[in-house]
This record gives C-alpha cells, structure tokens and sequence, in this order.
C-alpha cells in the first residue's frame, strides 16, 4: 500500500521535536482575528502554534491549513467550520472544543484529549490512535476511507486504541477505519458504517448497536456484550472473525 506524499510528511512532521517556539504568542492569535477584514477568514495557514494556550479562542471558520497545534491548549476553543486539513494536534488539549463542521483530511492527532469535544459533521481522514473522545460527540462524520483517491494509496481513519466510551457516533461513516482495541463501552454507534472496518479486539460492551453496519468487518476478539439493538445489526454474515467474538446475552 502507498502512502500519500503530503500523508508521509505529515507523519514525519507528527514526529519530529516542537519547534523552540511558535511563531505567534496568544495575544497575537487574538489581535490577529480581531484585525481580520469582516466576511474573511483569519488566515494561519502552516503557521506553528504549538505548545500555546489557545482556550476559548474563537477560531470559527479559520483557515488553519497545515496548522501546527502539537500539544497546544485549545480547550473550549470554537473550531466549528475551520479548514484544518493537513493539520497536526498531536497530544493537543481539545476538552470541550467545538470542531462541527471543520475539515480534517489528513489530520494527525494521536494522543489528543478530546473529552466532551463536538466534531458533529467533520470530514475526517488521519490518525487519531488513542485519543481520548470519551462522551465526545462525533455524529454524522465522514470518517471513512477515501474511496475516491486510491491512485494515491487507500487513505483510512486511524483509531486504534482511542478511547470512545459514552461517544455518539450516530450516523457516521468509518467504513474501513481501523479501530483495533478501541474502547466503545457504552458508545452510541446507532446507523453507523463501518463495513470492511477493522474491529479486532476492540470492546462494545454496552453500546447502542441499532441499525449497526458491520458487512465484511474484522472482528476477531471483539467484545460485543449487553448490546442494545444487536437484532438490527447487518452485514454478520459477511465479517470475519465471529467465532472468536466474546457475546453475550443482549438486549
């Protein structure tokens, strides 16, 4: 399989050291889109705000192109409808932050907290191995591979060993995601896709299975007890691995 090219060196910025220091200070985020001319987007694209305190900061419909947010404190910040493709939010603090609506193709986000977080909506490709999204809501998002780019490598969402007890996943796209080990206990994953998705290990005890999609899933050592609404879910027939899923009784 290959890799994108801007994919590659996402990855290879999500790795290397943080910058000395980022190239605005938070009074100068906050000047800057006070200054924005009305209608306009605040403009910081490939800029690097990483590492700064930017809670509450209202970053509605910002271009953030390649924005570097690495281990940045964007805690109830407003990213609804902001672009924030190609960024990088890895270990960033997103508890309560707003990101419905936002672009987030090829974002890289890997250990993120992103706790009681909105990306109701958001368009989502990239890695996002264990971040937390414990009771985020993440319904209605487009997280599944991007079927239409395959002349650049098949591109998936990442979350394995994300935390996503109590999410709301309703109506989401995650075909062929990966969520290996992930942890869904109590999760709503009502009408969501996650056909040819790779679940092996991962633990939905508890959760809200109701209109599930799950044809041609990997499911080996999945846990799949005390379902709410297992009698809908479609696609058994197809996924691999069932004789080695932990059930039980469901409701």
């Amino acid at each position: 399989m290959r890799i994108a090219p801007f994919l590659g060196m996402s990855l290879l910025l999500a790795i290397s050291p943080l910058a000395v220091a980022a190239d605005y200070t938070r009074s100068e985020v906050v000047e800057t889109i006070q200054q924005s001319p009305e209608g306009e987007r605040p403009d910081f694209r490939d800029e690097d705000l990483s590492g700064l305190d930017l809670s509450g900061i209202d970053f509605r419909r910002a271009d953030l192109h390649s924005i570097d947010f690495r281990e940045a404190n964007l805690q109830g910040a407003d990213l609804s409808e902001a672009n924030l493709n190609l960024g990088l939010l890895n270990n960033a603090d997103l508890r309560g932050a707003d990101l419905s609506g936002a672009g987030m193709f090829s974002v890289v986000m890997d250990g993120a907290d992103a706790r009681e977080a909105d990306l109701t909506g958001v368009r989502l490709i990239g890695d996002l191995k264990q971040v937390d999204f414990r009771d985020a809501v993440l319904r209605d998002m487009e997280a599944g591979a991007d079927m239409a780019n395959q002349s650049m490598g098949l591109m998936n969402t990442v979350l394995n060993n994300a935390d996503l007890r109590g999410a709301d996943l309703s109506g989401s796209v995650l075909n062929h995601a990966y969520l290996r080990y992930a942890d869904l206990q109590g999760a709503r994953l009502t009408d969501v896709n996650l056909m040819s998705a790779d679940l092996r290990g991962a633990d939905l005890t508890g959760a809200d299975v109701t209109g599930l999609r799950l044809g041609e899933a990997k499911l080996s050592g999945a846990v799949f007890k005390e379902l709410t609404g297992f009698e809908s879910v479609q696609g058994l027939d197809t996924v691999s691995g069932w004789e080695r899923v932990q059930t039980s009784r469901s409701r």
